[in-house]
């Protein structure tokens, strides 16, 4: 009886082992926030604040929390704080944009809504996350529209994670001092590159070499990287954030892959 119960001990001990070891099935949960502010900015001038965030965030336990923080810190920038929900709040509270010339903070109250005839100033910020068996990609979506402003500011950034491995940086897997000469014969030559080509700055054209952004995607079946590009950095506003298709096998043709380069895409 003393070795019956050692043994089916031992045998609770590595089923437990084993379930801790097991992946967690990939799960996201939805945040969603806003928050209004009145600025006094003098006895007879109100100015006005809309702050909002939407986020499909990874459920807790789905990244370790090393990437959790790394997470928050890509996303939320200054604002970033040791939790999820407090850098919520204090993205919310923000007042980067409610200060005079000197940089003094007007003052300010929280309202329950803004009159539609008012000119206001927007800020936001969304978050879509998906998956596949071996990355988890996490894609911000940034605006922001100044009062009184032309037009409204975006951006885009995906952040890729490998399951189990934490965030992939363009670094991790290529040498990116090589790889502007790959970008510019990708645009010229790949029809999935067409309007990249056609938007280009007059300063990039006929080019041999492209500026290298860190900011990147791949796709679901992993044979093509797409290299993202902000407003203004190649091309018009007017042509939008730009996209680089750039094809693993393309990739792997012109220049060396890291080991973890190799091991992400099966070479």
């Amino acid at each position: 009886m003393k070795y019956r119960n050692t043994i089916i001990m031992l045998a609770a001990a590595l089923l437990a082992v084993g379930c801790v070891q097991q992946p967690k099935e990939f799960a996201t949960r939805t945040l969603k926030g806003e928050r209004m502010w009145q600025l006094i900015v003098d006895d007879s001038t109100n100015s006005w604040v809309h702050n909002s965030y939407e986020l499909q965030w990874p459920e807790m336990g789905c990244v370790d929390s090393k990437t959790e923080g790394e997470l928050i810190s890509q996303v939320f920038g200054d604002y970033a704080d040791k939790s999820l929900h407090r850098s919520c709040e204090k993205f919310l509270n923000s007042q980067g944009l409610l200060e005079d010339a000197e940089g003094i903070h007007f003052p300010c109250i929280n309202v329950d809504e803004i009159p539609d005839t008012v000119m206001r100033t927007e800020q936001e910020i969304k978050t879509l996350c998906e998956a596949t068996e071996k990355l988890i990609t996490l894609t911000v979506t940034s605006y922001i529209f100044p009062e009184g402003a032309a037009h409204g500011s975006y951006d885009i950034m995906p952040i890729v994670i490998e399951r189990g491995g934490g965030i992939i940086r363009l670094a991790d897997i290529v040498d990116t001092n090589q790889l502007g000469p790959v970008i510019a014969r990708a645009v010229k030559k790949l029809p999935a590159n067409k309007n990249v080509k056609e938007c280009l700055f007059d300063e990039f054209r006929g080019s041999q070499s492209l500026p290298v952004s860190p900011v990147f995607s791949i796709s679901e079946g992993m044979d093509t990287i797409y290299m993202v590009y902000s407003l203004y950095w190649l091309a018009p506003y007017a042509c939008g954030i730009q996209e680089v298709a750039l094809p693993v096998s393309m990739l792997s043709e012109n220049m060396a892959l890291t080991e973890r380069g190799r091991k992400l895409f099966s070479l």
